[in-house]
């Protein structure tokens, strides 16, 4: 959470691990698997930062805050790139930004379940997003 009012959710498939360099922000990757990058508006409360549960349409819109990030994300980081998935074969990264369809948010019991579906691809976390609260609204 930062100026931006965002939240970066990311996840992985056992078997792969990337690890960045903070000098360089290069990532390297080991094994096999899938890493989601989500960026997703996010608000702050008394409890902390939280993302609000609803629907999210893919977009770049500061003034919706139910848009998930497409491109950009941080403004003067013209490689970053919002909302992606890493095809990691044998620690080759292959990089597809998702650029269409839904993110459906929701809470209870102290658990997020987050489902996201864009095009063929189609995927649903449900757990702890820890550090995060739990939302406001």
């Amino acid at each position: 959470y930062d100026q931006y009012k965002q939240a970066i959710v990311m996840a992985m498939t056992a078997g792969v691990t990337g690890t960045m360099d903070p000098t360089t922000y290069q990532t390297t990757y080991t094994g096999t698997g899938k890493i989601l990058n989500l960026t997703l508006h996010a608000e702050k409360s008394d409890a902390g930062v939280y993302i609000p549960v609803g629907t999210y349409t893919a977009g770049d819109s500061t003034e919706n805050p139910f848009t998930w990030q497409v491109t950009g994300g941080m403004p003067e980081y013209n490689a970053y790139w919002g909302t992606y998935i890493t095809d990691v074969v044998d620690g080759q990264p292959s990089i597809v930004q998702l650029t269409e369809g839904t993110v459906e948010v929701e809470y209870a019991d102290g658990n997020y379940t987050i489902t996201l579906v864009s095009g063929n691809i189609k995927l649903r976390y449900t757990g702890s997003l820890a550090p995060l609260a739990a939302p406001a609204n």
